[in-house]
């Protein structure tokens, strides 16, 4: 007979964080690779209530994609889950953006 070991690693994360003196926004983003993409895990401060919110993943091409959206509804600090296709390699930025096109937050991904 035949016999198999598999062993199963969690994938390897990266977190990028960024704060602005301008807006008082600070953000963490831990992305988690995946086949499909990159998955998020985006934690947030300093964003007013009742400010509408986009997470926008931009790849090192210049290609964007909103990863989630929110109506910030709380005080303090918010939690958000977000995925994008393109692969954790490939982004360069978040971006935290109004739908007015204001960027509260521009966090930079670690090389």
């Amino acid at each position: 007979g035949a016999w198999w070991a598999s062993t199963t690693r969690a994938p390897a994360t990266v977190t990028a964080m960024g704060s602005s003196a301008a807006t008082g926004v600070k953000a963490k983003v831990v992305m988690t690779p995946t086949d499909e993409g990159t998955t998020l895990d985006l934690t947030l401060s300093g964003v007013k209530p009742g400010e509408h919110c986009s997470l926008v993943a931009v790849g090192s091409d210049g290609t964007t994609e909103v990863t989630s959206t929110w109506v910030a509804n709380y005080e303090g600090e918010a939690t958000i889950t977000g995925a994008t296709g393109i692969s954790m390699a490939d982004i360069e930025r978040f971006d935290i953006t109004t739908p007015s096109g204001q960027t509260l937050l521009e966090v930079p991904v670690p090389a």
